[in-house]
């Protein structure tokens, strides 16, 4: 009866290790395709960067009454903005991720004199910011506002990155910027 007992004991460990390597398996497997996905998807919204749509050229827009766009033929994120907005999401959809936040929002009030507005604010769920990400465009000069708002934003503790849309983070990287509360402080990633 012994016998019987320690197989039946033994039968049952085999049986919750099976079970528990086909879990870690199916997650693997999960966790593969869902990157395998994030990178397809982040290949082909960086081919479209590189495209030059007809559509969406300025001359291809059929302007509507009074030779204006209409809201729905404008768009509030050019293309560059909107691959740096979802690489943000998919490293970090925990987070709320807000675009073309004024920076007197941040900023204690009365410290708001150089005015201007920050390219991306990642926020906890209660909209508490986190991070702050400027994009640096090769040809656009530097505003003195803008300077001197990033410079009053480093000393309220919200992180504080300039990437260079020609040179975007990788996803672990940005998630481990915003997730990382041992550096304090500024970090660029672009080169």
């Amino acid at each position: 009866m012994k016998v019987f007992s320690y197989l039946f004991f033994f039968a049952l460990i085999a049986l919750g290790v099976w079970s528990v390597r086909r879990c870690l398996r199916a997650i693997q497997v999960s966790r593969m395709d869902a990157s395998s996905r994030e990178a397809q998807f982040l290949l082909a919204a960086s081919a479209d960067l590189g495209n030059v749509n007809k559509a969406s050229s300025p001359s291809a827009v059929q302007p509507s009454m009074g030779g204006k766009p209409s809201p729905m033929e404008t768009e509030l994120l050019a293309r560059e903005e909107r691959l740096v907005y979802l690489l943000l999401k998919v490293a970090l959809p925990e987070f709320e991720v807000l675009t073309h936040v004024s920076s007197a929002k941040l900023l204690p009030r009365g410290e708001h004199l150089g005015l201007a507005v920050l390219d991306f604010v990642v926020c906890r769920k209660d909209f508490r910011p986190v991070a702050v990400v400027v994009l640096d465009r090769a040809g656009e000069p530097a505003h003195p506002s803008r300077s001197r708002a990033l410079a009053e934003l480093a000393g309220t503790g919200v992180k504080l990155a300039h990437w260079r849309v020609e040179q975007l983070p990788g996803r672990t990287a940005v998630r481990n910027w915003v997730l990382d509360d041992a550096i304090p402080g500024e970090r660029r990633f672009a080169a």
